[in-house]
This record gives C-alpha cells, structure tokens and sequence, in this order.
C-alpha cells in the first residue's frame, strides 16, 4: 500500500479469479483452481492486484456497512451503481435481497 500510495480500500485482490475478502482463507479461494492449490502448497501464488475507483470503493463500503439492509442501500443508489456487476454482488453478498434493486442487465446473470 505505502510503496504503491494506493489506499487499501481501493485495492481488490484476486486469486484464481476469485476475490480476496476480510477474513477468507486462501486455501479456501483456491480450492476450485488445482494450479492454484499446487502453487500454494508450493509456497508461491499467482495473484492480480486491481484499483478500485474511489466512487466504487465507498459504495462498497456503504453496503459492508448497511449489512443486512444493503438492499435499501442498493434501493436508493444511481443507475450506474445498480448495473456494475461487481458492486451489485457486494450488496447481494451483504442481503440477498438486494438482488431486487439491481439493474436489469444483472437479473439475468447467474454469476451474481
């Protein structure tokens, strides 16, 4: 974070192409990856470090911080927040039922 003078709040980490949240394992994120599980067991890992915009990085801490009403937090959110897939799964991993407030290309993915 201080070399990079990157906030950690917009930084995002993934391995195997899933995401690097509080408190998960990373034996945990690896075990659909094979490549990935050797890699670790071999005391090294592929990682992708992503920025996050500063727009983005609030949002999501709006719905870390909402819980389980993330979905009145989605309600009231701008168009633009209701369709990026990344934040609409954020809210949705907070409240199930926030799902409800995403934008319609998103009810239709599977993924979120």
């Amino acid at each position: 974070q201080a070399e990079m003078e990157v906030p950690a709040n917009l930084q995002r980490l993934f391995v195997s192409g899933t995401e690097l949240r509080k408190g998960m394992q990373l034996k945990s994120a690896v075990a659909h990856d094979s490549d990935a599980a050797e890699q670790l067991e071999a005391g090294y890992l592929d990682l992708t470090l992503q920025r996050r915009t500063p727009d983005q990085a609030a949002w999501s801490e709006r719905f870390e911080a909402a819980g389980p009403l993330a979905h009145e937090v989605l309600k009231k959110a701008p168009a633009l927040i209701k369709t990026d897939s990344e934040l609409v799964e954020e809210a949705v991993g907070q409240c199930g039922r926030a799902l409800e407030h995403a934008g319609q290309a998103l009810l239709n993915n599977r993924e979120v």
